[in-house]
C-alpha cells in the first residue's frame, strides 16, 4: 500500500531557493521552539524553588508551632503538679485539723 510521506521532498520537485527557503523556515521554528523549551525550562526551576522555598517556610511554621504547643504544655503540666501539691498540702492539714478536733472532743 501506498504512503504519503509530507516530509520527503523529492530532488528534481524544489528549487534551490525554495529549498533554501524551506530550510530557513525550519531553522528559525527549531530557534522557537529552543527559545520556548528555555523558557519553560526556566519557570519550571522558578516553580520548584518557589515550591521549596514555601515548603521550608510551612516546616519552619509548624516547627515553631509544635515547641510552643509544648513549652504551653509543659506550663500547664507545672501549674497543674504545683496545684496538686498544695491542694495536697491543704487537705492534710485540714485532716490533721479535724483529728485534733476530734480527738479534742472526745477526751473532754
Amino acid at each position: 500500500m501506498y504512503e504519503v510521506r509530507g516530509w520527503m521532498v523529492g530532488c528534481r520537485m524544489l528549487t534551490v531557493k525554495q529549498w533554501d527557503d524551506y530550510v530557513r523556515f525550519n531553522k528559525a521554528r527549531a530557534d522557537k521552539e529552543m527559545c520556548n523549551s528555555v523558557l519553560l525550562r526556566e519557570s519550571i526551576l522558578h516553580t520548584l524553588q518557589q515550591t521549596s522555598s514555601d515548603l521550608l517556610a510551612q516546616h519552619t511554621a509548624s516547627a515553631y508551632g509544635y515547641r510552643h504547643r509544648l513549652h504551653e504544655y509543659s506550663m500547664a503540666l507545672d501549674e497543674l503538679q504545683y496545684q496538686k501539691k498544695l491542694v495536697s498540702s491543704l487537705c492534710y492539714q485540714f485532716i490533721s485539723q479535724c483529728r485534733v478536733v476530734v480527738v479534742g472532743g472526745i477526751s473532754h
